[in-house]
């Protein structure tokens, strides 16, 4: 099977522990562009109102779950890993893809969503994915429905919602793809949200996303999500077609760094060269403070606003050439926002 080759990680020399203003929320929450990304310049403040936790399972590498990024303020961390297809490594990334990720869900520093929890579920090694194995896949997809089944199961009505970010995009003219959207309609079912990208390629233009799962799938409670540039402007190896519900600035994210062969070079971050996965990333971190802002929503509910949302705010996405409006780009509450998502509860708490 054959796959397209997604980011690739590029290191800076110096981590930065500064205030939570990561450059690709610029564009989210109104403040102004800044790129290459600027912290005395960016601006991040999400509106988030605190229902219930919410969780996002990242399927696809490791992480590192104990990189500065993920600590929370009291002590521990908000990343852990769930489920290894090699368990003995305990959801090593082994590349330092998934640690980047990570970092751009729900990262201290870097992430778009705010108290909210990861669980990395790793089911390949290498960033190209090139030889993924389906089993695997297919065991790490189980894992996250098995999991979630006990959430609800412990907590029937204040369980942890749940957001499932699928990394992998397969071209399914190359591969059978049947067992894992059955997976995929297993979490729909669950009432978790999926987020997935629509692949990237170097002759985009001549490709359509409904050849690539998940873009082959229309599922109501499924996002799939396109890469553009922090300036609105689709990136050229984007795979284009309908199934890019909503665009995300996927282009030189900057996040979390972690490199397995150098031990003291693991709470440093990146700007992350393009790809539709660091797109989708930002939309799970988004989908995920939703969820724990509105707790009573569905699946379906939270896809539906968070695109009525991003269309209404008019931010269009255009072709590169042709300058035809392609679609909008992911747009988020900020605190001085009416929020439109849902009307929290009295006792919720705002953060």
């Amino acid at each position: 099977m054959k796959f397209v080759i997604l980011a690739t990680i590029v290191a800076i020399a110096a981590a930065y522990h500064g205030p939570e203003v990561p450059i690709h929320l610029d564009r989210i929450d109104k403040q102004a562009e800044n790129c290459p990304w600027n912290p005395q310049l960016a601006s991040y403040n999400p509106k988030v109102y605190v229902n219930n936790d919410a969780v996002v399972y990242i399927v696809g590498h490791g992480l590192d779950e104990y990189h500065d990024n993920f600590a929370k303020p009291g002590g521990g961390s908000n990343a852990d890993i769930l489920f290894d297809f090699f368990s003995p490594n305990l959801g090593v990334d082994t590349n330092g893809l998934g640690t980047a990720i990570a970092g751009a869900v729900g990262g201290y520093y870097t992430g778009v969503g705010r108290n909210i929890s990861l669980e990395g579920v790793r089911v390949i090694d290498e960033p190209s994915y090139k030889n993924i194995d389906m089993k695997n896949y297919e065991d790490g997809l189980r894992a996250v429905v098995t999991d979630y089944k006990g959430r609800k199961a412990e907590n029937p009505v204040n369980y942890t919602r749940g957001v499932v970010l699928l990394c992998p995009y397969i071209n399914v003219t190359s591969a059978d793809t049947t067992d894992v959207e059955m997976y995929i309609i297993d979490m729909l079912n669950e009432d978790l949200v999926v987020v997935g990208p629509t692949g990237d390629s170097e002759d985009a233009p001549f490709k359509n996303c409904t050849d690539y799962f998940p873009g082959n799938m229309d599922q109501q409670g499924l996002i799939t999500v396109g890469n553009c540039l922090n300036s609105n402007i689709l990136h050229l190896n984007s795979i284009p077609g309908a199934c890019n519900e909503i665009y995300a600035p996927g282009s030189y994210v900057y996040t979390s760094y972690y490199d397995i062969d150098d031990p003291n070079n693991h709470d440093n971050y990146v700007q992350a060269k393009p790809g539709s996965p660091l797109a989708a990333a930002l939309v799970a971190g988004a989908a995920a403070m939703v969820r724990s802002s509105c707790p009573g929503l569905d699946n379906t509910e939270v896809e539906q606003k968070i695109i009525e949302f991003s269309t209404t705010k008019n931010d269009e996405v255009r072709h590169p050439v042709t300058n035809e409006v392609v679609g909008y780009m992911l747009r988020y509450p900020n605190e001085n926002d009416a929020y439109e998502f849902c009307t929290p509860p009295i006792t919720a708490q705002y953060t």
